[in-house]
């Protein structure tokens, strides 16, 4: 849109300034046709006023005043004829200049109309954005509260993972520290052991290469071999015995970064499976709006149905609505708040009659009062709401 502007306006000044020069080009063309008129008329009447004079005067000099003439009509004559072909051609440039400026001025048109019918589609657009936003904001009042306990349990499940994580930090820690401090006790034994064998070989060595008897008794050096020997024995059993403590301590290490593995790739599942759960209450809320605009109503049944479809559920019908869970998943343990140790209780039939006598409107009202969160809790669990009661 500016350049096309500017275009116009460059457009407009060129044209006035060639309009101007044409303006200046035909003035001066008049003038021109003007002094030729007059030293015409003023040579056809000095010829008429004088016959007798002329002939008396010097044929040279009249002859010479002609030529003059004649050579500035010619002049202005080519002048004249100049500024004529000058004239046309600025006109020619004139009609071609307006020829592109109408031309310009239909795409810009034409672009103006585009640039409209973009922005009303534009507008179109963000009016069914916020119609859709609305229609989810209305469809997900209801799970809310759901959604908002799945938001608070998955907090409380970060926050487990995150004090185990440092709890098997710590522990690793300790154990790091506890296989180094036994790799430095096992360097020391070994190396007392090593110091003690070669005592030994000197003390052996020594008494095979000594010739004279000694005076000492026999018991002495065959009692420090055997302390000797004990102590050696003594050492590799420790040592033995530090080995099974190490690879012990290295299993538990293992086995603690298999639990941390497990509870991470538990948290990942759980986190995934609530937003599967979302995105599926949320399908099925759209899906359950656009069924109630689509199916037929008779004006005298519409106010009843609706009552009945917002406050008559039965555990069954929520359970049927409900996607089918195995009774062992991670869905079904995350939200089944009984303790896992104990059997669950079979479901007693029994048939209650003291509602029989009474009329539809408190049977509705009955049935409005029950929890709805109770019904959410017996879909979500299996093994909670095996079968349904009969009341």
């Amino acid at each position: 849109m500016n350049e096309s502007t500017e275009f116009e306006e460059r457009n407009a000044t060129v044209a006035k300034e060639w309009e101007h020069d044409l303006k200046l080009i035909r003035e001066k063309n008049e003038k021109l046709f003007r002094n030729y008129q007059t030293s015409k008329l003023s040579q056809t009447s000095g010829a008429l006023a004088n016959p007798t004079t002329q002939d008396d005067k010097n044929l040279h000099v009249i002859s010479r005043a002609t030529q003059l003439t004649t050579e500035k009509i010619q002049e202005l004559e080519t002048s004249l004829l100049e500024a004529k072909e000058s004239a046309l051609r600025k006109d020619a440039k004139i009609i071609t200049m307006q020829r592109e400026l109408d031309k310009t001025n239909d795409v810009i048109a034409k672009l103006q109309a585009q640039v409209n019918e973009s922005n009303k589609r534009l507008e179109k657009t963000k009016e069914m954005i916020q119609v859709l936003e609305d229609k989810v904001a209305i469809g997900a009042k209801p799970y809310k509260e759901e959604i908002e306990d799945l938001k608070t349990k998955l907090v409380k499940i970060d926050l487990e993972k995150m004090k185990s994580a440092k709890e098997f930090e710590k522990e690793i820690a300790s154990t790091k520290a506890a296989v180094e401090y036994q790799k430095e006790v096992i360097r020391l034994l070994r190396e007392n052991l090593r110091r003690s064998q070669q005592a030994q070989d000197t003390s052996i060595i020594s008494e095979n290469t000594d010739p004279q008897p000694s005076n000492k008794p026999l018991t002495c050096g065959g009692g420090s071999g055997i302390v000797q020997s004990t102590k050696a024995l003594i050492l590799k059993s420790e040592y033995v015995r530090l080995e099974k403590e190490i690879s012990k301590l290295k299993q538990q290490n293992e086995q603690l970064i298999k639990q941390k593995n497990e509870l991470l790739s538990n948290n990942h599942r759980l986190s995934n499976e609530v937003k599967t759960w979302k995105e599926r209450t949320l399908k099925r809320e759209v899906h359950k709006e656009v069924t109630c605009e689509n199916s037929p109503k008779s004006p005298k049944v519409t106010g009843t149905a609706s009552k009945k479809r917002q406050h008559v559920a039965s555990p069954c019908e929520e359970q049927n609505l409900q996607d089918p869970v195995p009774k062992e998943s991670p869905k079904s343990w995350f939200f089944d708040n009984r303790s896992k140790s104990l059997p669950a209780p079979h479901p007693v039939r029994y048939f209650d009659n003291s509602g029989l006598g009474l009329c539809p409107e408190e049977q509705t009202g009955g049935a409005e009062n029950v929890d709805p969160h109770s019904g959410a809790q017996q879909a979500f669990s299996g093994k909670d709401v095996p079968e349904c009661k009969i009341q």
